[in-house]
């Protein structure tokens, strides 16, 4: 395999986590707290703070730093109107990455044993103010941006 189709398969994947994202993204703006279809034998709140916190972590795990990670922080976009937006993305992240690090680690997917690191990431959700929500409209726009790009150098769509 060449280099430029490894860059592609590196976009690809990553552009695929984006969408798996804004899955999530989407039931918890649309589902959960807009109460649209709501039908849970669970409560209201348990399900929107819930549904809050694996947001959060998924938003986390984009730009995941492991070794072995996906992420938008590894991977250059060749078309250079989304790799700027990637960059900007980036700074962005970056604001929050220790406040939803210690959301994800404290109460996400890794929950703390002691009850002071739980207190202390429910102190952090505060502290992201509305960043996350911003970063995520970014990362939709980012998403649309690459697939248009996408059919257009295919020449895919729909005839009128």
């Amino acid at each position: 395999m060449n280099k430029k189709n490894s860059a592609i398969e590196s976009e690809d994947s990553a552009i695929y986590q984006v969408a798996r994202f804004i899955a999530i993204y989407d039931v918890y703006k649309n589902l959960i707290s807009t109460k649209q279809n709501f039908n849970y034998f669970i409560s209201e709140d348990f399900s929107k703070e819930n549904m809050l916190v694996v947001y959060l972590s998924s938003l986390y795990s984009l730009f995941d730093d492991q070794k072995s990670a996906q992420s938008l922080q590894k991977i250059n976009f060749q078309n250079q109107d989304i790799e700027n937006l990637r960059i900007e993305i980036i700074n962005d992240w970056l604001k929050i990455k220790d406040s939803l690090k210690i959301i994800r680690h404290n109460i996400g997917f890794h929950t703390s044993k002691k009850i002071e690191g739980q207190k202390k990431a429910t102190q952090e959700f505060a502290n992201s103010n509305n960043t996350p929500h911003e970063l995520t409209q970014k990362l939709i726009e980012l998403y649309i941006k690459y697939l248009e790009k996408k059919i257009t150098k295919y020449n895919i769509g729909f005839k009128k």
